[in-house]
Parts: structure tokens; sequence; C-alpha cells
């Protein structure tokens, strides 16, 4: 698999990677995020890279939302951990280390993200808070050491379905072929419309 090109240039002199999402990605970081379509994760859900809703997430969101990109970064230094893709440094973090620090200060922003009021959320919202949750059931199921932890996602996606059952209407699939063609920014809702559904039949 070649991996993509860097959606970023590193800043001068500093081998920090700066998003939109205002992370500053490190050596490290970059080296994870530039793995994450070749992951484990990826090849579990058997789909292929060019139509995936991870490549969604990877090209879209992630360079907007800073959990995430955490979460993304979480997955797959984790993933590279177990599969011994990284030389350990005496005495440094692991790449273990790396995806739990991404892992819990993501569940940190995305718990400040839900708590802070707001007077409508929008479709798009929905579905990228829908998002994040299944990453972070993924995390949990693929690289957490307790069950009470997953099982507290588990509850808020039930949480989510619950009070927003619009994320699972029908839809039309020609409608959203074609928004997908136009490629308009005003397209937006359209070309994640059917990132939810794919995720909570993964979940289930």
């Amino acid at each position: 698999y070649a991996h993509p090109s860097p959606l970023y240039r590193p800043l001068p002199g500093t081998g920090g990677l700066p998003c939109t999402n205002s992370l500053v990605l490190s050596e490290h970081d970059q080296k994870y995020f530039q793995y994450f379509p070749s992951s484990s994760v990826v090849f579990y859900y058997m789909k292929n890279w060019q139509w995936s809703s991870f490549r969604y997430l990877y090209e879209g969101p992630a360079a907007t939302s800073k959990v995430i990109m955490r979460m993304i970064l979480a997955l797959s230094a984790s993933d590279m951990h177990r599969n011994g893709l990284v030389v350990r440094s005496p005495g440094r973090p692991t790449a273990e280390d790396h995806g739990r620090y991404h892992y819990g200060m993501a569940v940190k922003e995305f718990r400040q993200l839900l708590e802070t009021p707001k007077p409508q959320v929008s479709f798009a919202e929905l579905e990228m808070i829908f998002a994040t949750m299944f990453l972070m059931v993924a995390y949990e199921w693929q690289f957490g050491h307790c069950v009470r932890h997953l099982h507290l996602h588990l509850q808020g996606v039930r949480s989510l379905l619950e009070t927003h059952p619009e994320l699972f209407h029908v839809r039309d699939v020609n409608e959203v072929l074609l928004a997908m063609e136009a490629d308009q920014p005003s397209d937006t809702v359209s070309r994640a419309s059917f990132i939810s559904d794919q995720f909570l039949l993964w979940i289930l």
C-alpha cells in the first residue's frame, strides 16, 4: 500500500506539523497518521480504502476536528505498537503510551464538546459525534483494558440513537451519489450521510 501524501507541511526547523484543528503533530504523530490507511483497524472492516468511511474521516473531518484526529492517532499508534512496527527507545514513551495519551485527550475534549451549551446541533455535527463514538468503541474493543469503558461508550451510542433517530432515516441512494459527484461545499451533509449507518452496522 502506498501511503498518501502529508496533508500539511512541517513547521520549518521544528518537525512539527500544524493542522487546521489547532493540533501540532510531532514526528511520531505524523508517522502514526500516515500509517492509519494501512492499519489493522481499517483492514478489519474489509472495505477498500478508496470507498471506506475511514477515508472520509481521514481526509475530511480529521483536518478540523481535534477529537477525530486524536482518535486516528490513538488507533494507529496502538496498532503499530501491537504489531512491533515502532522501535522502542530506552527511557522514552512507547507508541502504546502515545496512543493512550491521544485517547485520553480525545475523551476529555469530546466530553467538553458535549457539555458545551449550543442552541442547535446540525445534522453533520451529529454524524461526526456518532463517528467519534464509533472510533472510541473501536479503540476500547481492540486496545482497551477495561470492559466498563467499552460499555460506557456503547451506552453513549444508545443514548444518541434514542435522542436523534433522524440520523438513521431512509435515504435516497441516487440523490446521495449525485451530491457526492457535485463536490460542492454545500453537499457536506450528503457526503457524510451514510457514515452513521455504516458505523452503526459495524458496532452491532
